[in-house]
């Protein structure tokens, strides 16, 4: 007999898998990541994606919107310590649900950026001027039974984001209604980009 979580986590990889085939994409051609000349709207490559990942038992959701493969790594930006410097930044289009089933908090840290060889890259918050600069806003923290929207900065060294997967993560300091924690999970979806 399952669980209703067991069948939550079923619905949520068949839905996964549905949006995966459903993403559309605006632009055409491969996806390399070369940096923009400048974070002027005009230069940077935006893709639609509209793909959505959702934890139904907490009651989380996160779209992509769009995402943007070519943004220049600012001027002065530094590499976290022992982190390889960046070619370029991906940054995504996130509408974030906290949801209300459990009281928690949605960072930017809650969600990675994985390619398709399995390198998974943290997102960054240092770079937020500069996204803020270029009209593109950052994805602050979201409390249970908030939404927002905002973009969220992965510096990478990849030569392609084919392939490549956003990764929810939720994270095990989540308790229920009686205090036992809810065990951490990660909920993934197809950036789309092919």
């Amino acid at each position: 007999m399952q669980t209703a979580h067991q069948a939550g986590r079923g619905r949520t990889t068949l839905l996964g898998l549905a949006l995966a085939g459903a993403i559309a994409l605006t632009g055409c051609g491969p996806v390399d990541l070369v940096p923009a000349d400048s974070t002027d709207a005009s230069a940077l490559r935006h893709r639609e994606v509209g793909a959505t990942a959702h934890d139904e038992t907490i009651g989380r959701s996160a779209t992509i919107n769009a995402v943007v493969t070519n943004f220049p790594v600012p001027t002065g930006f530094e590499a976290a310590d022992g982190a390889p410097s960046p070619d370029v930044f991906v940054v995504v289009d996130l509408s974030v649900v906290a949801g209300d089933v459990y009281p928690s908090v949605v960072q930017p840290s809650n969600f990675l950026l994985r390619s398709a060889a399995g390198d998974v890259v943290e997102p960054v918050t240092t770079i937020d001027t500069a996204l803020t600069d270029a009209t593109l806003w950052p994805l602050g923290e979201i409390t249970s039974g908030h939404t927002q929207r905002g973009w969220v900065a992965y510096p990478v060294t990849w030569d392609t984001v084919v392939g490549a997967e956003l990764v929810m993560t939720r994270p095990d300091n989540i308790t229920d209604e009686n205090g036992d924690k809810l065990p951490a999970e990660q909920f993934v979806v197809p950036l789309g980009l092919e």
